[in-house]
C-alpha cells in the first residue's frame, strides 16, 4: 500500500519508492519484536524486513505494467471499471 501510495510521485526513484514503501510495515514489525515476550524468539525481524521490502518491490512492478481507470457515467449510470497494461 505505501508503494502503491508514492508511485505518483515524479520526484522519487522506484529504488526511493520501494524503500519508503515498505518502512511503514518494517515498522510496524519492529514495534511488534519489541512488544512480544522477552522469552519468545524474535529471530524473525530479518523475514518481516524481507517480507516488507518484497511487497513494495512488488507493488512498484505491478503500479508500473498496469494501470486501472474508474469511469462513472451519470446519464446511463454506469460505472466501468478498466484495466490496461503498458509495455
Amino acid at each position: 500500500v505505501g508503494e502503491t501510495l508514492l508511485h505518483k510521485s515524479s520526484s522519487l526513484s522506484d529504488t526511493q519508492k520501494i524503500i519508503f514503501g515498505a518502512t511503514p510495515a518494517i515498522a510496524i514489525g519492529a514495534y511488534k519484536e519489541y512488544v512480544d515476550d522477552k522469552t519468545s524468539d524474535n529471530g524473525d525481524m530479518v523475514l518481516n524486513v524481507l517480507g516488507a521490502l518484497t511487497g513494495a518491490y512488488l507493488g512498484n512492478y505491478f503500479n508500473n505494467k498496469y494501470f486501472f481507470k474508474l469511469n462513472h457515467e451519470e446519464a446511463t449510470k454506469t460505472t466501468k471499471l478498466t484495466m490496461g497494461y503498458n509495455f
